[in-house]
């Protein structure tokens, strides 16, 4: 399944997306729920979240453009495969 595509903001503590279909609410829940977190730890949270669109599509540009020389850059480009991995669901 494909995510909504960004961008994704945040308004009032929902987070929301907007895209060519206009604005859709989602991930509610996660900004807004009492108990439990604090609300620098919820905003933190949502925060995170509405920024996924925009790592994800940064660590594409860097799995295309990355050519690492070393070991510590090949961990890191596992790492940046790894977490692609984890956002497309398949980790």
């Amino acid at each position: 399944m494909k995510h909504t595509p960004g961008p994704w903001f945040i308004k009032d503590g929902l987070i929301y997306a907007l895209n060519e279909s206009g604005i859709n609410q989602f991930f509610t829940g996660l900004c807004t729920q009492k108990g439990g977190a604090g609300n620098e730890e919820l905003n933190a949270n949502a925060n995170l979240i509405a920024a996924a669109p925009d790592l994800l599509e940064a660590l594409f540009e860097m799995e295309n453009i990355f050519s690492p020389q070393t070991e510590a850059e090949r961990l890191l480009l596992i790492k940046i495969r790894r977490a692609i991995k984890k956002a497309e669901g398949e980790l």
